[in-house]
């Protein structure tokens, strides 16, 4: 187990990564996607779920707190998809789509919204407006197939970016 710096994130199973603040990984100068998922959250409970799903699909997991530079956080870690509850303390649904928008708008990210369809509709409504291209928001607990569906075509989308980027 690691142990990292904030109560909340103590005792994250070794499998999942964990960065207390946007450092570089090393990626920043790839040009391409990592296997990884980047989840924002403010304690690593979905991470915790998602972990055994993406252990199966063969992709990494890395959660970052809310309060995380999520703009860094991307070029650092390139990951093939980002998934993050709508309420966060520090990083909101919003500033998530925002964040990723600005890094590359074909990036795929999953809000999870909750039980409140005016949340759904925001996201929604933010996914057109920033032009984001495979982001949407998701009511309630999301069914394991809806992840793993989203995660599959995240990995399936991420692998065509690199081969299209061979010389």
């Amino acid at each position: 187990m690691n142990i990292v710096r904030s109560d909340d994130f103590a005792q994250i199973p070794a499998e999942i990564g964990y960065t207390p603040t946007a450092q570089p990984a090393g990626l920043a100068a790839a040009a391409r996607r990592s296997n990884q998922v980047l989840v924002v959250e403010d304690a690593p409970v979905l991470a915790r779920h998602l972990a055994p799903v993406c252990e199966f699909l063969g992709a990494d997991i890395r959660a970052i707190p809310s309060d995380v530079d999520l703009g860094a956080a991307l070029e650092d870690y390139r990951p093939m998809a980002v998934i993050a509850p709508f309420e966060c303390t520090h990083l909101d649904g919003g500033h998530v789509l925002k964040a990723v928008a600005r890094h590359d708008a074909s990036l795929p990210v999953m809000i999870l919204v909750g039980p409140n369809p005016a949340w759904l509709g925001a996201v929604d409504a933010l996914v057109d407006l920033l032009g984001l291209e495979a982001a949407r928001g998701v009511a309630g607990a999301p069914a394991m197939g809806e992840i793993v569906q989203f995660l599959a075509q995240a990995s399936q989308h991420a692998r065509c970016r690199r081969a299209s980027r061979r010389p």
